[in-house]
C-alpha cells in the first residue's frame, strides 16, 4: 500500500513538472512548498533555493518591481483565503533586463477533505506577445478610426437592419443630420424610395462586379431640409468570416463637379459656335470676292454703254434698270465683306 502511494506521488511530481506554465504550490502564508522544472528554469534557481522563500521575495529575483508583497490587502491571494476561489490578476513588469513583460498569474486553492485551503497553486502565464499584438491591433483601429473621421469623402456604415452605425463629420456635413439624428432613424431615409434595397440586391450580385462591392455609381441622396443631391459612391459589404453584418458606403458630393461640367460644355459650345460663325464669314468673304469680279465688268462695261447711247435710245432706260440691280449687288458684296472682316461697309 505504502508502494502505491509512493508511485501515485510520483505520477503527480511527473504531472506537475509537465506543466506547461511556471507554477508554484505555496502555503497560505504564501511561503513556497515546490515549484515546477520551467518555473526554476525561469528565474534560474533550485527549488532548494526558494522552497520557504515567500512567493514576493522570489519574483524580486527576476522582476525590477515586483509589486505583491504579503501584506498588501490587494494581493489576490488574500481574496482566495477569503473566498476560497481561484482568481487571477494581470500585471506589468519590468524584468532584470529592461525589458517590459505582462503577465496572467492565476490562483487555485487546494483544499483538503474537510474544505480548508491547505496550499495554493500560482500559474505565470507570459502574455506579453499577445498584449504587443493587442496593441498593434489597437493602433491599427485608431488609425483607421482618424483616416475615416477626417477622410474628405462621407463615409456611413450601417447594420443589415439599416441602423446607422458610424458616420463621419463629412457625411454630416454633406446630409444635415448628426450621428445621433441618424442613428434614430434607417439608412433609408437618405436615398430615394427603392434605392437602398436596390444597392444591397447589386451587392450581392456579381454581376455588378466583384461580390459584396458595389463600384462607383451616381445615386441622389436626400438632406435633413429634403434637398436632394447628386453623389458618387461606392459601396461594400461588411463581413465576419462569411456572415454579412453590415454595410458601408462612402459618398462623394458631384454638385462642383456637375457644375464645372456645365461650364465646361457651355464654354465648349460657345467655341463651337465661334467656329461655325468663322467658317461662315470664311465662306462669305470668298463667295463676295467671286461675285465682286464679274460685277466689276459689268458695272464698267454698263456704264460704258451707258454714256454712248443717245437719250432717245429705248434702251437706255433699261440699262439703268441694269446698273442699279448691279450696284445693290456691289452693295451686298461690301456687307459680306465686311460681315467676314475683310473689309468695312464704309469701304
Amino acid at each position: 500500500m505504502k508502494k502505491k502511494i509512493l508511485k501515485e506521488a510520483d505520477w503527480r511530481i511527473r504531472v506537475f513538472d509537465s506543466l506547461s506554465f511556471p507554477t508554484l504550490i505555496l502555503r497560505p502564508d504564501r511561503t513556497v512548498v515546490s515549484a515546477n522544472q520551467i518555473f526554476l528554469q525561469r528565474i534560474g534557481l533550485e527549488l532548494d533555493q526558494i522552497i520557504g522563500k515567500t512567493c514576493k521575495e522570489v519574483f524580486s529575483r527576476y522582476f525590477d518591481n515586483e509589486r505583491l508583497p504579503c501584506s498588501d490587502e490587494k494581493c489576490p491571494l488574500s481574496n482566495l483565503l477569503k473566498d476560497g476561489e481561484s482568481c487571477s490578476v494581470l500585471r506589468k513588469v519590468r524584468s532584470k533586463n529592461g525589458e517590459d513583460c505582462w503577465e496572467d498569474r492565476v490562483f487555485s486553492p487546494i483544499k483538503d477533505f474537510d474544505g480548508n485551503i491547505k496550499y495554493i497553486m500560482e500559474s505565470v502565464r507570459d502574455i506579453t506577445r499577445f498584449k504587443a499584438m493587442e496593441k498593434e491591433l489597437s493602433g491599427t483601429r485608431e488609425l483607421m478610426t482618424k483616416v475615416i473621421f477626417s477622410s474628405a469623402s462621407a463615409i456611413i456604415a450601417a447594420d443589415l437592419k439599416g441602423k446607422v452605425i458610424l458616420m463621419n463629420q463629412a457625411s454630416e456635413a454633406l446630409l444635415g443630420y448628426s450621428f445621433d439624428e441618424l442613428k434614430k432613424t434607417n439608412i433609408k431615409r437618405v436615398y430615394q424610395k427603392g434605392v437602398a434595397k436596390d444597392i444591397l440586391k447589386k451587392l450581392r450580385n456579381d454581376r455588378y462586379g466583384e461580390k459584396g462591392k458595389l463600384p462607383i455609381t451616381k445615386v441622389t441622396v436626400i438632406t435633413k431640409t429634403g434637398e436632394e443631391i447628386p453623389v458618387e459612391m461606392t459601396a461594400a459589404i461588411i463581413y465576419e468570416g462569411d456572415r454579412e453584418v453590415g454595410t458601408m458606403g462612402i459618398f462623394n458630393d458631384l454638385r462642383d463637379k456637375l457644375a464645372v461640367e456645365k461650364q465646361l460644355q457651355e464654354a465648349q459650345e460657345q467655341i463651337m459656335q465661334s467656329e461655325k460663325l468663322a467658317s461662315l464669314g470664311r465662306l462669305a468673304a470668298g463667295v463676295a470676292h467671286e461675285i465682286n469680279n464679274p460685277l466689276t465688268g459689268i458695272l464698267l462695261y454698263g456704264n460704258m454703254m451707258l454714256e454712248k447711247l443717245e437719250d432717245n435710245n429705248p434702251l437706255k432706260q433699261n440699262l439703268k434698270y441694269v446698273l442699279e440691280d448691279a450696284n445693290r449687288c456691289k452693295d451686298i458684296v461690301k456687307n459680306l465683306l465686311a460681315y467676314s472682316r475683310q473689309s468695312s461697309p464704309s469701304s
